[in-house]
């Protein structure tokens, strides 16, 4: 019963420094990320509440089809109303609640 024991320790202590592993590696990740945004062109992108954007429509960009080509990538404006993380909730202009969540890199600034 002993080698049992021994031996489901051992199991555990292998499961705790892989998720360990794992932990470290996503905290190295996210400081690169963090680095190449901040020296990026546009650095951080922050929306407020009330700010009006618009949402890219990248379901097209790998389509072959011509009949694509022409279609508008950018949406109508959008209202921001409220930030999670990195991700929004939008609304139409008229108030209208828009299903989902939005990542900052999906949105830009509306410039009429």
């Amino acid at each position: 019963m002993l080698e049992v024991d021994v031996h489901m320790a051992y199991m555990d202590q292998q499961h705790l420094d892989g998720a360990n592993h794992t932990a470290a590696h996503a905290m190295k990740q996210k400081s690169i990320f963090d680095k190449q945004v901040m020296w990026s062109h546009a650095g951080e992108v922050i929306f407020e509440p009330g700010q009006l954007v618009q949402i890219y429509a990248n379901a097209t960009d790998m389509t072959m089809a011509s009949s694509r080509k022409l279609v508008l990538k950018w949406s109508a404006p959008r209202q921001v109303v409220s930030r999670i993380s990195n991700s929004y909730t939008l609304t139409s202009l008229e108030g209208f609640p828009i299903k989902g969540l939005f990542h900052a890199q999906q949105l830009r600034r509306f410039i009429p």
